[in-house]
């Protein structure tokens, strides 16, 4: 079971892998969400890069879509957090994702991340 660090996110199921990387375990509440937060660190890695919020996540072409933009955007809560606010509702619906799958996420390059589930 993936372990949640309180000071890298609310979520209990996403967890800082190496830089530029991390994973996130699906549960039921996470399907039900339209957005994710992100590790504190993986913020950390989007915000090096800088420049726009906007994220192209590609992910296995064996769907209909397979490409993704998520916005990044502080959480509103504590002002190192960040979430996924916008595509990940449609993300999950379009990779029928299901309770206990794990998705790592990965930056290749500036503004491109790519997603294995």
């Amino acid at each position: 079971m993936l372990k949640r660090n309180r000071k890298n996110s609310k979520s209990r199921n996403t967890r800082y892998l190496d830089r530029g990387k991390f994973e996130v375990k699906i549960n039921v509440l996470l399907l039900q969400m339209n957005r994710i937060y992100l590790p504190v660190s993986f913020a950390r890695d989007l915000q090096r890069i800088g420049g726009s919020p906007i994220w192209r996540v590609t992910g296995p072409a064996n769907t209909q879509k397979n490409e993704f933009e998520f916005i990044v955007y502080p959480s509103g809560g504590r002002k190192r957090e960040h979430k996924f606010g916008n595509a990940w509702e449609e993300f999950c619906d379009v990779y029928r994702l299901k309770k206990d799958q794990i998705c790592t996420f990965e930056i290749v390059s500036d503004h491109l991340m790519v997603v294995s589930i």
